[in-house]
């Protein structure tokens, strides 16, 4: 269960899609497993994996390469 503050008010949201860019950093990690913590589903789009984690869909490429997207 999440609860966020919206013009003042709290709202509640049972589970959100994320997608963390540079999830395989130090920061990103962090950031991906406080979003499993919670209950959310997470997809990590980075130039590598430096970590597995069966509840998380990994996408491979280079944000500034054209042709990723």
């Amino acid at each position: 269960m999440s609860y966020y503050l919206v013009d003042g008010r709290d709202v509640y949201c049972s589970t959100m899609k994320c997608l963390v860019i540079g999830g395989g950093g130090f920061l990103g990690q962090h950031i991906v497993e406080e979003l499993l913590a919670r209950g959310h589903s997470v997809c990590v789009f980075d130039l590598r994996t430096t970590f597995q984690d069966d509840r998380v869909t990994y996408y491979s490429g280079d944000l500034c390469s054209k042709q990723v997207f």
